[in-house]
């Protein structure tokens, strides 16, 4: 980096202690991008190590960056992304695991916190996918691994200004992924090292994953009703129990729902069907969302297909829903099939 990142212990903890914006998050918030507001995602057990997320202006593209992380060897940690790339994967809507990127991290902490390993994160640097403990994680097909390299990208002139001797100079490493191509591996290194410099955003960043492109297809087509779109993502792999995701201006990107009962709100009973017919656990409380618009067919599917008529969805049954909503048939369709006032 043209413009070294100096910090003091002392900054960072005040900082973290009194919900302020830490000083490295800071910096790249000044260097590269606004800062992505999202839940934090801890590295560590024993530090304050955590993960944070900035755009980069004038791009389609993230930095997911670590904070914290000095405080086992002089460095942070940065990787460029698509902004669709999720972090954290909503399975359903209760449950999440880390994704690719986090478990790369967490790993790399990991190696860094064992106190009598002699491992280092240096310039040049090669993440094998092939060797422990980087072979268990999921990478995608293309990568052959990873390469640190200090990329030269801060353009701002006065990071420096009114920081003094006392606080510790930090590198800021890139990974930057390497692909499956002809050649030796030393060569490719190579190469990336040479022309560090000119490389620009696009050349660094990780190809979008394409499990988070067929779900966003999957998720887009539930949103804007359309059947052949979701068809297309069915088909290629997109998994139809994962949670629909939403983005918050605030939160980022979340799930209350399955993709499922995200269906159910577009009172499109061909896309419902659709869905459960390809593997959509249908909810035992089904009926509860349809209540206030469903017809007896959709019932009687849903039925068949594991719903109880009488369970509820916030404290309402599909019944209660229908009176709610003045869904006359609905109500009277419900009471036909065995509905409990």
């Amino acid at each position: 980096m043209n413009k070294a990142l100096k910090i003091s212990r002392k900054e960072y903890v005040y900082n973290l202690e009194a919900k302020e914006i830490n000083p490295i998050s800071s910096f790249f918030a000044s260097t590269t991008g606004k800062l992505i507001q999202a839940p934090p995602i801890a590295l560590s057990a024993q530090y304050e190590i955590f993960i944070d997320q900035c755009e980069v202006k004038d791009t389609d593209l993230k930095l997911l960056f670590t904070t914290g992380l000095f405080e086992l060897q002089n460095i942070e940690l940065c990787l460029c992304l698509p902004k669709e790339w999720e972090i954290r994967r909503f399975v359903t809507s209760q449950f999440i695991e880390e994704t690719f990127m986090v478990d790369l991290l967490k790993e790399l902490t990991i190696k860094l916190e064992r106190k009598k390993s002699a491992f280092k994160i240096t310039e040049g640097l090669f993440l094998d996918r092939n060797k422990a403990p980087w072979n268990k994680l999921s990478w995608e097909q293309e990568l052959e691994g990873l390469v640190c390299v200090n990329y030269n990208w801060n353009e701002n002139p006065h990071q420096e200004e009114g920081l003094n001797d006392a606080e510790e100079m930090i590198t800021i490493y890139t990974l930057i992924p390497v692909y499956k191509t002809e050649g030796e591996i030393k060569d490719k290194l190579n190469e990336i090292l040479i022309s560090k410099d000119q490389l620009t955003w696009d050349n660094i960043a990780f190809p979008l994953n394409r499990a988070i492109a067929l779900q966003n297809l999957l998720n887009d087509g539930v949103t804007t009703m359309e059947l052949p779109k979701i068809q297309k993502a069915v088909e290629a792999g997109a998994e139809v129990n994962r949670g629909y995701i939403e983005e918050h201006w605030q939160i980022g990107f979340y799930t209350t729902q399955t993709i499922l009962t995200r269906a159910f709100d577009t009172e499109n009973v061909l896309l419902i069907k659709y869905l459960v017919e390809n593997g959509a656990e249908v909810p035992v409380n089904a009926l509860a969302f349809l209540g206030g618009w469903g017809k007896r067919n959709i019932f009687e599917y849903l039925i068949n297909k594991g719903a109880d008529i009488n369970s509820k969805s916030v404290e309402m049954s599909a019944l209660e829903r229908a009176k709610s909503f003045k869904n006359i048939e609905g109500f009277n369709d419900l009471i036909a099939l065995g509905a409990v006032e």
